[in-house]
């Protein structure tokens, strides 16, 4: 498991890369993004989180109750420039 400062700063600097026109990904991309970052701003930078797939191929960041924080779109299906993970 990951804490939530792991994957905030990830999603902080993947967010700074298409604010500065570095990257340009699809504005469903970046809405997601900017939603994920929201919801992990608010949390213990300490709290594990976890990401899992269930059997459909659904990919979601949970906690150590198995709470579900967020659940990741298929971004598969909008090109393979826009993965997410």
């Amino acid at each position: 498991m990951l804490n939530v400062k792991h994957f905030l700063n990830i999603y902080q600097t993947r967010k700074r890369l298409f604010d500065e026109g570095i990257t340009n990904p699809l504005p469903e991309v970046k809405e997601f993004i900017t939603e994920l970052i929201e919801k992990l701003s608010i949390r213990n930078p300490k709290e594990e989180l976890e990401l899992l797939k269930n059997e459909k191929g659904i990919m979601s960041l949970i906690n150590k109750k198995g709470n579900v924080i967020i659940t990741f779109p298929n971004f598969e299906k909008l090109g393979k420039d826009n993965h997410l993970l």
